[in-house]
């Protein structure tokens, strides 16, 4: 029987603090503690720099499945551009001086896109007080047009005043709107996209004072029910609509929720049917990143330079005519495939892709487990894979609930599912590599108040190799060593793998073979 590798992710599944906050912990997994004993293992991190994030910030699926399949850490557009400006380089960006020089020239005026809030992911505070201090050096006329979303709470006035230091008579605020308006990502196009486009484009909306806008935020704090992304498209300067030839700059570097509202300005007429459009002409665009615009209307400039992903686990294995079978649900389908392969969406001539429908997280969370191992062991007989990965969602998936004794539960069966499951394959004498993309089961209550945790965390994630003629025979101390003590990153996965099918790592991936770390 062809032998070969099993990638087993399951997701959200960390190493936490063994307390009464950690189901992992409570539910005793003597199963894996077992195979933790008996196999080489050692734990990875999966958060901050290690994949490409902010110091302390939690990973995420997108980012861990991204890491693990290029062997690297890509760091993201916010860390880049944070970067930037922090070592000065910001204010040389050829693209905002021409920017600058164009607007001077032609006496044209400048308006900034972008949500303000606390939420990095979409437009940084810092990139606002840049750019906002780079054009105020340069006594430019400049509107700003700011979306707003739940993440800024009560603190939005906060954050509002922090801008407000670059208010004068040539910067002001245009407009503002709620994101579930100018940021939608469920195709309402008419309802709410159009009204945001029409706010910026044509000035229709609810007019307001600047300081009438605050104390309708201090009024609206009163009702416990109003949410800041529901603010409707709101005036506050009549004079900000957009004119011929005006420079409008897009700051928001998440292009997926960005993405509705850039169609609306920049996708060609032929290209665009969503609702009827009166678009200015001659429109000077620029990107802070790239947006996947199909045909453009307008030349797009951006700022930041487009980092090119050279190769990954599935195109190094597709190389060497290695087969590959990729199985999980519909909510981390994008993860295991487009992230994993490096944002590339269609599969390789060497994959094969199975997605299960969506399971019932709260009667029955997992089902879609036991056939997605049932579909593993097929693969396995089947005799044409080299290597098969299946992300297990329900780990993450129950977490998000903050049903702390439905995880427990869960766990509980899911112990027993992998011992089912991972002992069939090892005796088709396949190699076992279990691991996670990021933390979330393994800490489900906030230690200072007893609530529930809902969301990730960044603690490290399991790397569990099992193999016929592997076993150690580890003291307990060892292994509590092993849970302590980290041996790499998500980086190191497809390397390891790579090493394992004796294919030479690519110079790109920076990542290390973890064999000689593990024990």
């Amino acid at each position: 029987m062809k032998t070969g590798i099993f990638l087993l992710i399951l997701d959200g599944f960390g190493i936490g603090v063994e307390d009464l906050s950690n189901p992992v912990y409570l539910a005793k997994m003597e199963n894996l503690k077992e195979y933790y004993r008996k196999y080489p293992f050692g734990i990875l991190q999966a958060s901050g720099p290690s994949v490409g994030i902010g110091w302390g910030e939690a990973g995420n699926c997108e980012i861990g499945h991204l890491t693990i399949g290029c062997g690297r850490a890509i760091f993201q557009d916010y860390i880049r551009i944070l970067n930037q400006i922090k070592d000065g380089s910001f204010y040389e960006n050829r693209v905002i001086k021409d920017a600058a020089t164009f607007a001077k020239l032609n006496k044209k005026r400048i308006h900034l896109l972008g949500a303000l809030s606390y939420n990095i992911h979409e437009t940084p505070l810092d990139l606002w007080k840049a750019i906002l201090d780079f054009f105020k050096r340069e006594n430019l006329n400049v509107f700003l047009h700011l979306f707003v979303d739940n993440s800024s709470n009560q603190n939005f006035l906060n954050i509002l005043k922090e801008i407000e230091f670059f208010l004068d008579e040539n910067i002001k605020i245009g407009t503002v709107v709620g994101s579930s308006y100018a940021l939608d990502r469920e195709k309402n196009w008419t309802i709410k996209t159009q009204q945001a486009f029409n706010l910026i484009t044509r000035g229709e909306g609810n007019k307001l004072s600047f300081e009438e806008f605050k104390k309708f935020i201090l009024d609206s704090y009163k009702d416990k029910n109003f949410k800041l992304e529901n603010i409707r498209p709101t005036i506050i300067d009549q004079g900000s609509a957009i004119e011929d030839s005006d420079v409008l700059i897009f700051l928001d570097l998440n292009e997926d929720s960005i993405l509705q509202l850039a169609k609306s300005f920049l996708e060609s007429d032929d290209n665009f049917n969503y609702f009827k459009r009166d678009l200015p002409q001659d429109l000077y665009i620029i990107t802070v990143t790239k947006y996947p615009i199909s045909k453009p209307k307008y030349n797009i400039r951006t700022i930041l330079e487009e980092f090119k992903i050279e190769t990954h686990l599935t195109k190094e294995l597709f190389l060497k005519e290695k087969n590959i079978f990729k199985i999980t649900e519909s909510s981390k389908a994008i993860n295991l495939n487009f992230h994993f392969n490096g944002y590339i969406q269609d599969p390789y001539p060497n994959e094969y892709r199975k997605i299960m429908p969506p399971s019932d997280i709260l009667q029955n969370p997992l089902l879609n487990t036991i056939e997605i191992f049932d579909n593993v062991i097929q693969g396995i007989l089947d005799g044409i894979y080299d290597l098969i990965i299946a992300n297990i969602a329900a780990t993450d998936l129950v977490a998000h609930t903050g049903d702390i004794n439905l995880a427990i539960k869960t766990l509980r069966e899911l112990d027993d599912i992998l011992k089912n499951y991972i002992e069939k394959i090892i005796s088709y004498n396949w190699i076992v590599i279990l691991t996670s993309d990021h933390g979330n089961i393994e800490r489900m209550l906030y230690a200072e108040t007893g609530k529930p945790q809902k969301i990730h965390d960044p603690n490290p994630v399991p790397f569990l190799v099992i193999k016929r003629g592997f076993e150690r025979d580890k003291t307990e101390g060892q292994v509590r060593y092993q849970l302590k003590n980290s041996i790499g990153t998500l980086a190191d996965i497809a390397p390891t793998i790579l090493w394992f099918f004796d294919i030479e790592k690519p110079d790109w991936m920076l990542g290390k073979n973890l064999i000689n770390f593990i024990f």
